[in-house]
C-alpha cells in the first residue's frame, strides 16, 4: 500500500526538520547522516518545550562547542556530563554562563571563586549560594545575584547596607528588593528608585509612603495598574489621583 511504500522510505532531511521542530528528543531515533547533520541537531536542541539532548548527536558533534553551547540554552545540566579539561576552560565557561547562568551550578568549585565566572551568572537566583564563600560579600557579587533574586539582599551585612549608594543600585537592579530594605534605611529616595524601576514595588513601601503624591506618581509611570497598590493618602483631596486625573483631563 502506499502507506508502507512511505514508511520504507528513508526520512528526508526537510521532513526530519519538521519532526524536530515538534519533538527535539526524535533526533536519537533519526538515520546516523541526519544525527550528524549540525544545522538539524541544532534546531532539535532549540526546541523549547522538548529539546533533544547532546547525546542525541552523532558522536563528532558531541564535541563541537557550538553545539554543547546550543544544548545549555535549555538543558544547563549538559555542562556536568562534559569532559573535565572542557569544565575547566574558563573561556568556553563564561560562554556557557552566557547563554544559560543556570550552568553555574555545574561550574567546578576552583572555577567559582573567580570573580569573572560569577559576574556572568547574573540572573542566576542561586548565585550566591554558588559562588565561592569568599566573593558573598563582594558587592558587584551581591548586585549580580539581586538581579535573578531580590531576596539576595537579605543576606548583605550592615556594612554594606549602610552605603546609600549600594541600595540605591540595588533597587536599579531589582525594584522588589525594596522588600528586604531594612527598616533603619528606608526613606523616601530608596522607595522613588525602586517605584521607578518597577511600579509594582509599591506595595513594598512603607504605610507612609506608598501614598506620598511623588511616590505614587512615580509609580504609575511602569504600569499604570500600580495605582492599584496605592495608600490612602494617594486617595485624599489633592493627592496623586486627583492630580493623575487633572492631567488626565488635559490630555484630552
Amino acid at each position: 500500500s502506499r502507506l508502507l511504500l512511505m514508511a520504507s522510505q528513508p526520512l528526508g532531511r526537510e521532513a526530519a526538520v519538521a519532526i524536530v521542530k515538534c519533538n527535539g528528543r526524535r533526533l536519537r531515533g533519526m538515520a546516523d547522516e541526519l544525527r550528524a547533520d549540525k544545522g538539524l541537531v541544532l534546531q532539535a536542541l532549540a526546541n523549547r518545550d522538548c529539546p533533544a539532548k547532546l547525546e542525541d548527536a552523532a558522536p563528532a558533534l558531541r564535541q563541537d562547542k557550538g553545539v554543547i553551547l546550543a544544548s545549555l540554552l535549555h538543558r544547563p545540566e549538559t555542562l556536568g556530563d562534559l569532559d573535565e579539561k572542557l569544565r575547566s576552560d574558563k573561556d568556553f565557561i563564561l560562554a556557557a554562563l552566557f547563554v544559560n547562568a543556570g550552568s553555574l551550578l555545574y561550574v567546578p568549585q576552583e572555577l567559582r571563586a573567580d570573580m569573572d565566572v560569577v559576574l556572568q551568572a547574573a540572573g542566576n537566583p542561586d548565585l550566591l549560594a554558588l559562588a565561592a564563600p569568599a566573593l558573598r560579600q563582594e558587592k558587584e557579587v551581591i548586585l549580580a545575584a539581586i538581579v535573578g533574586n531580590a531576596a539576595a539582599l537579605r543576606y548583605v551585612d550592615d556594612k554594606l547596607l549602610a552605603d546609600m549608594d549600594f541600595i540605591l543600585v540595588a533597587m536599579h537592579m531589582n525594584a522588589f528588593a525594596l522588600r528586604y530594605v531594612p527598616t533603619w534605611k528606608l526613606n523616601k529616595t530608596v522607595v522613588l528608585a525602586a517605584v521607578a524601576q518597577g511600579g509594582w514595588a509599591l506595595q513594598h513601601a512603607p504605610q507612609e509612603l506608598n501614598g506620598a503624591r511623588d511616590v505614587v506618581l512615580a509609580a504609575v509611570q511602569n504600569p499604570p495598574m500600580a495605582l492599584e497598590l496605592a495608600g490612602e493618602q494617594a486617595w485624599a483631596a489633592g493627592g496623586a489621583v486627583e492630580q493623575l486625573l487633572i492631567e488626565e483631563h488635559f490630555r484630552a
